[in-house]
């Protein structure tokens, strides 16, 4: 962002400014990522370069990014909505090298669904209150979950038997290999 957009954020109305914001961020290798969102659609996959993009309708949900010392936050502190908060949207996307290792990915998200697929983690902790979320293809050694409203949909996991996981929701359900099991789901490694 130059100055003007800088003091065009800090200036914007109570309600926000419609419109279409977007910017693609690329960063260098990362540990660990935390995430705070509002309002948002988050996928986290992986690919060929690390590298972070969003697109918002309405300028109050641009999120605050930050890439230092091997550490992303992405902070999105959302607007006062009204009656039309169907139609505020934001889509943010995480691609990470291949080749990555993240020790520790921590998502706070109040409104949104979220997809992370094919990341090698070491910690997983997602804290969700409205929204689905799938996992898939992960490889890691210790996860939390937990969704207050929507579903959890676990698939195509490595090494499952290696993994201590703890999934639960209060209203949806949880599947795991294609099989519903119920509100909760864990699992305790081998080691």
């Amino acid at each position: 962002f130059d100055d003007d957009d800088k003091a065009s954020k800090k200036e914007r109305s109570f309600f926000g400014k419609s419109g279409t914001y977007s910017d693609e961020i690329y960063f260098d290798e990362i540990d660990e990522i935390k995430i705070h969102a509002d309002v948002m659609s988050l996928t986290i996959e992986s690919g060929s370069e690390n590298k972070i993009s969003y697109e918002c309708n309405n300028d109050g949900f641009i999120p605050d990014i930050n890439v230092k010392n091997g550490k992303l936050v992405v902070n999105q502190k959302g607007i006062r909505v009204n009656f039309g908060a169907s139609t505020y949207k934001c889509k943010l996307c995480i691609t990470l090298k291949d080749t990555s290792k993240i020790d520790y990915l921590d998502i706070n998200s109040d409104v949104g669904d979220i997809f992370i697929e094919g990341v090698n983690l070491t910690k997983l902790n997602v804290n969700q209150d409205v929204g689905n979320l799938i996992l898939s293809g992960l490889d890691f050694e210790k996860g939390k979950v937990n969704t207050d409203v929507g579903n959890i949909e676990i698939r195509n996991l490595k090494e499952i038997d290696d993994f201590d996981m703890d999934v639960s929701c209060s209203i949806g359900s949880v599947s795991y290999k294609g099989k519903r099991t119920k509100k909760n789901f864990h699992q305790r490694g081998n080691d």
